[in-house]
C-alpha cells in the first residue's frame, strides 16, 4: 500500500471514530437543546420562508429523536430539571413552537403523537381570538388543552417586537396576554417566548415580574456578548427548511451552547 494512501485511510479512520464518539456522547449531560419550530407545512409549500418546515422533514427529525435515544421532555419536566428538582439523565430535548399556528394542529401534532413526543406552543392571544395570520382559533386551542403531550405558553398579545415598543406597551403585551390565557385555561401560564427572540436589559425583568418561570429567546445572537443565559433568557435552536439530518444532529449536539459558554469563560 502506498504511504499516502495509508495516511489517508488512517486519517479517515480517526475522523470516523471521532464522529461516532461525538454522536454517542453529545449533547453532554445537563445540556438540553430546545428546538424552535414555527410552521410545519405540506411538501409543496415548504421553503417559502425560513420558518416553514415540511411534514416530510419534520417526520424524519422526530423519527431521528426516537430512533437514536433522545428523551423528549415536556416543558414542565424541563422546568423541574432547570430548577434543580430533578437531575438530568442525558440526551434530553425539548420541542417548542411559536405563534400558535393552525399548521401545528393540522400537520405537526399528528406526527408528534405518532412518535409520542411532547411539545409546547407559545400563543399570541389576538391571533387566536381573531384568527389572524393563520392562528388556531380558540375552540381548537381549548380542544388541545386536555392533550397530555401538549402545553401552552405566552408569546405576547399581538406578537409585538418588544425592543421596538415603549415600556407601557411592553408591559401590556406581556401581562395582558398572560392574563387572557390564564382566564381562558383556568390555570397559570408559566412560560414565555420573546417574539423574534428580541429583548433588552429591562424586558426579561418585566417577564419575570409578571410571573413567568421560564422565558425563551430564539438563538444565542440575542444574548449579549459575554453573558450567560438565565431562566428568562433561555436560548433555542431554530430548525429551518434547509436542515438535513446532519445539521439537525449538530443543533442537537449542544456544540453551539458549549461554544458560547467557552467564550464566556475565556473573557
Amino acid at each position: 500500500m502506498k504511504p499516502w494512501l495509508k495516511k489517508a485511510l488512517v486519517c479517515l479512520g480517526v475522523v470516523l471514530l471521532a464522529g461516532c464518539l461525538a454522536f454517542v456522547l453529545l449533547p453532554p449531560k445537563g445540556t438540553i437543546p430546545i428546538l424552535n419550530y414555527h410552521f410545519v407545512v405540506l411538501e409543496e409549500r415548504s421553503g417559502h420562508t425560513s420558518l416553514e418546515v415540511s411534514t416530510k422533514q419534520f417526520e424524519k427529525q422526530m423519527w431521528f429523536l426516537r430512533t437514536f435515544g433522545y428523551r423528549p421532555l415536556s416543558i414542565d419536566e424541563f422546568y423541574e430539571i432547570k430548577r434543580g428538582a430533578q437531575p438530568p439523565r442525558g440526551r434530553e430535548v425539548v420541542v417548542t413552537f411559536d405563534d400558535g399556528n393552525q399548521t401545528y394542529v393540522e400537520h405537526a401534532l399528528p406526527i408528534l403523537k405518532r412518535f409520542e413526543i411532547p411539545s409546547v406552543n407559545f400563543l399570541v392571544w389576538e391571533s387566536s381570538e381573531h384568527r389572524l395570520h393563520g392562528g388556531m382559533n380558540l375552540n381548537t386551542v381549548r380542544s388541545l388543552a386536555g392533550e397530555p403531550m401538549v402545553s401552552f405558553g405566552s408569546h405576547t398579545l399581538n406578537h409585538a417586537t418588544l425592543t421596538e415598543a415603549d415600556l407601557a406597551r411592553v408591559r401590556d403585551e406581556i401581562i395582558q396576554n398572560k392574563e387572557y390565557l390564564e382566564d381562558f385555561f383556568r390555570r397559570p401560564i408559566r412560560y414565555f417566548a420573546y417574539p423574534s427572540g428580541a429583548f433588552d436589559e429591562e424586558i426579561p425583568r418585566l417577564v419575570e415580574e409578571a410571573g413567568h418561570d421560564l422565558a425563551f429567546t430564539t438563538s444565542w445572537k440575542h444574548v449579549p456578548e459575554g453573558q450567560r443565559q438565565t431562566s428568562v433568557t433561555i436560548t433555542r435552536v431554530k430548525i429551518s427548511p434547509r436542515d438535513t439530518l446532519v445539521t439537525f444532529w449538530f443543533k442537537l449536539s449542544g456544540l453551539i451552547q458549549l461554544r458560547h459558554e467557552l467564550k464566556v469563560l475565556l473573557r
